[in-house]
C-alpha cells in the first residue's frame, strides 16, 4: 500500500489529536490528584481508576530509568502492603507530605 501526501497528512493529524486528548485527560487526573486525599468519599474503586489511569500516562513520561520504574513500583507495593495489613494512615501522611514538599521544590 502506498501511503500519498494526504494520508501521512490525515495519519499525523490523527496523531495530534491522540496526543492532545491524552494531555487533557492528564490535566484532569493531575487536577484530581491535586485536591487533598483526605476530602471528600474516596474509595478503591477511585483509586483503581487513578492507577489505571496513571498507568496509561507513565508510559508517555520521557526521560524514567529503570531504577525509577523499579523504585515507582516498590513504593506503590509497599503501600499497598501497608495498608492491607494495618492502619498506615500516619505514616503514608508523612509520606505524602514529604514527597508534595518535594515536588513544590
Amino acid at each position: 500500500m502506498k501511503l500519498t501526501e494526504s494520508r501521512i497528512k490525515e495519519i499525523i493529524l490523527e496523531e495530534i489529536q491522540t496526543i492532545a486528548e491524552e494531555d487533557q485527560q492528564a490535566q484532569q487526573q493531575d487536577q484530581k490528584q491535586a485536591q487533598s486525599p483526605d476530602k471528600g468519599n474516596y474509595t478503591s474503586s477511585n483509586l483503581k481508576q487513578e492507577l489505571i489511569a496513571l498507568g496509561q500516562k507513565i508510559q508517555s513520561v520521557k526521560g524514567l530509568d529503570t531504577t525509577e520504574l523499579k523504585l515507582i513500583s516498590g513504593i506503590i507495593g509497599l503501600v499497598v502492603n501497608i495498608s492491607s495489613k494495618k492502619s498506615g494512615g500516619t505514616a503514608l501522611k508523612k509520606v505524602y507530605d514529604m514527597l508534595e514538599k518535594f515536588d513544590a521544590q
